[in-house]
């Protein structure tokens, strides 16, 4: 066992994974390193932008289909749509970065 403390869970938290479907669980790890393997290429263009808002997409839909898994307790259903909204919110904003900065190339400003 860990000896820190914040590994040593009590109550029913170990057996939420079981209840997310395997097929689900791989989901939502290739979506979050192929999200995090985006995110450390610097974007300076608006296809970079574009690359990191869809990865930031892809991790919202997996987290939304996650609070969808019947038998999940209501606060583990609240925390997983609360990520789903930030990366929702993240993915909205590199769209706009990428706008923004393909608006500028464009002689826009």
């Amino acid at each position: 066992m860990s000896a820190n403390p914040a590994d040593q869970h009590t109550g029913s938290l170990p057996q939420l994974a079981d209840l997310i479907p395997e097929p689900l669980s791989s989901r939502w790890e290739d979506s979050y390193k192929q999200y995090v393997r985006t995110v450390a290429v610097r974007a300076t263009g608006a296809g970079e932008a574009r690359v990191i808002a869809e990865a930031s997409g892809a991790v919202a839909q997996t987290w939304r289909a996650i609070s969808n898994v019947p038998g999940l307790p209501w606060w583990s259903v609240a925390a997983v749509q609360a990520a789903a909204e930030v990366f929702d919110e993240q993915a909205g904003h590199w769209h706009a970065f990428a706008d923004h900065v393909a608006g500028r190339r464009e002689g826009g400003r």
